[in-house]
């Protein structure tokens, strides 16, 4: 039988999780759906710069530090 896989989380994941949000607090507090904020959270969407300028204020972070730039985009 084979074991369920687990992604690890995310710098957005464990971000909201230490500001004492779950997915739905956070989406309703961005305006936006719970589906679309998962999306985001899990790498499956990248949100435009407004809003992961608001998903950092919202979870005290900055935009660098959830979406770190690897080697190979930044140069």
């Amino acid at each position: 039988m084979s074991r369920p896989r687990f992604r690890e989380p995310t710098a957005l994941t464990r971000a909201r999780v230490a500001a004492g949000l779950t997915q739905a607090q956070a989406a309703k507090r961005l305006g936006v759906s719970q589906s679309s904020y998962s999306m985001i959270e899990s790498g499956g969407r990248a949100p435009n710069v407004d809003l992961a300028q608001r998903i950092a204020r919202l979870v005290g972070r900055t935009v660098a530090e959830l979406w770190p730039m690897s080697a190979e985009v930044a140069s």
